[in-house]
């Protein structure tokens, strides 16, 4: 008494028992991040944001939010590119050896897909040179590491608006 009707496609209801309801929405296709939106990127294992220091390095920092840990989307040529916030110059590059700051060219040039983990991301280069990953204390993994690879979190990364 009082329970709204039953839901359909469930089996009859049990007297003495609520109805049962619909589960969760289904969820929204992945869409990457807007060009021109400001983000942080979170590690998820070390959950610090990632950022490109003053000499070019690439790490993960603590309460890191600003203009090192901040990056612009910028499309290129049907691919992403994150131009960092303090120096426009500058865009995380995945070259085939290390993760690194560059000038914006094919090393430069990212994929951004959904990660297994709900809510968080993948980060790869466009060409094939691997994925963006930190270790456990947030120091960049080569992207040939064993490591590096999609089913580890490491590679995770959560998407924040700044």
């Amino acid at each position: 008494p009082g329970y709204p009707p039953q839901q359909p496609g469930y089996p009859p209801q049990q007297p003495g028992y609520p109805p049962q309801q619909p589960g969760y929405p289904p969820a929204q296709p992945f869409q990457p991040p807007a060009p021109g939106t400001r983000i942080h990127l979170q590690h998820v294992a070390s959950n610090k944001n990632l950022r490109i220091k003053q000499n070019g390095e690439v790490d993960s920092h603590p309460g890191a939010t600003g203009p090192f840990a901040t990056f612009t989307v910028a499309p290129n040529n049907g691919y992403l590119r994150l131009q960092n916030a303090k120096n426009p110059g500058s865009y995380l590059a995945i070259r085939k050896q290390a993760i690194a700051a560059g000038p914006g060219g094919p090393a430069c040039e990212l994929v951004v897909n959904p990660a297994a983990m709900p809510g968080t991301v993948t980060v790869s280069h466009a060409h094939g040179n691997g994925f963006l990953a930190l270790g456990p204390q947030g120091n960049p993994l080569a992207p040939n590491d064993p490591q590096a690879n999609p089913a580890i979190p490491f590679t995770h990364f959560r998407i924040i608006n700044a």
